[in-house]
């Protein structure tokens, strides 16, 4: 017994020091936790913590009535001692307490009259006590929790806890793009018609590149960008390319020094939504019309067609 709760001790030091730790948990290179579950596993081992806690506070308490008895006897006469020996421990009292556990000779008195059958005896055994104070506990339990949430309305209701996760889920998902798009290339990168990203792009591109072509896209030092003609390739992987490499030739700057991927991601996506807006004093057309190429689909349907024949065949020699 000893070795079992020394084996407990160790491990609520244990959880003690990793639930203490866990907050540093995303710090320097580590990847961060989710919000949801950081807060369950800290959930967790403070359940398991205080359990063992009461495990652990039991077992001193156990060990410190058997030293005041062994005190008492070594202090009592020896019939005294004697006595005090022979009489139950308190949790054995509070064992045989909640068990409700009639001693044998008063089973006569629990009989019940007229249920007896081959020889076996009925006794009017009532509800044990724990299995009473559990019931009467979620009674109690059911009071509280109706209390706090429904009359006092303290505790958040099922709806606000929905949205509260809506809410934490949506930061999430906003910080895991953020990750991701920061890892975009001219390879990758594709076109975003979010609008709060077309907001930002706005935004990046007004503060940026307004200066040489205008605040609506319209051309001023630099060329229109509101019509299909394009200098150096349109689409979205092209204009991508330009905008993170530049091209000091024609006096264009590059800006992945100053732009992290996923702005230039971002403010390529909006200049891409400028395209047909015909600004009032936009500059004539300049470089070549830009034709989007729809992707190769050949390989996908010759190999759409192999499959096909060889499942046709594969069910041929299986009806066989």
């Amino acid at each position: 017994m000893k070795k079992v709760f020394g084996f407990l001790k160790w491990i609520l030091l244990g959880l003690i020091g990793g639930s203490t730790t866990l907050p540093l948990y995303g710090q320097g290179n580590a990847p961060e936790l989710p919000f949801y579950l950081k807060q369950d596993f800290l959930n967790q081992v403070l359940a398991i913590v205080a359990f063992l806690y009461v495990l652990l506070l039991m077992r001193h308490l156990m060990v410190l009535e058997k030293l005041a008895r062994e005190v008492g006897r070594m202090m009592l006469p020896q019939e005294e001692a004697a006595k005090l020996a022979e009489e139950p421990s308190i949790w054995q009292k509070i064992l045989k307490h909640l068990s409700g556990l009639k001693p044998l000779e008063a089973e006569k008195d629990l009989v019940l009259e007229g249920h007896e059958y081959d020889g076996i005896k009925e006794l009017s055994n009532g509800m044990p006590p724990w299995l009473r104070y559990l019931f009467l506990g979620t009674i109690l339990f059911g009071v509280l929790y109706f209390t706090y949430f429904t009359m006092l309305g303290i505790g958040p209701t099922q709806e606000e806890e929905y949205a509260q996760e809506m809410a934490r889920a949506a930061l999430q998902k906003e910080e895991r793009m953020k990750l991701a798009a920061n890892k975009v290339d001219e390879n990758t990168v594709v076109v975003l018609t979010e609008k709060n990203y077309l907001e930002e792009g706005r935004k990046i591109f007004i503060e940026n590149c307004a200066t040489c072509h205008g605040e609506n896209g319209g051309g001023g030092a630099g060329p229109n960008l509101t019509d299909e003609y394009w200098l150096h390739g349109g689409g979205v992987k092209n204009i991508f390319k330009l905008v993170k490499y530049g091209f000091i030739q024609k006096g264009m700057p590059p800006w992945e020094d100053k732009l992290t991927p996923f702005q230039i991601q971002k403010v390529t996506s909006y200049v891409l939504s400028l395209q047909g807006s015909n600004p009032p004093g936009g500059l004539p057309p300049a470089g070549e019309k830009w034709t989007e190429t729809p992707p190769d689909t050949s390989t996908l349907k010759t190999t759409t067609a192999s499959l096909s024949s060889l499942d046709a065949a594969a069910q041929r020699q299986i009806s066989q």
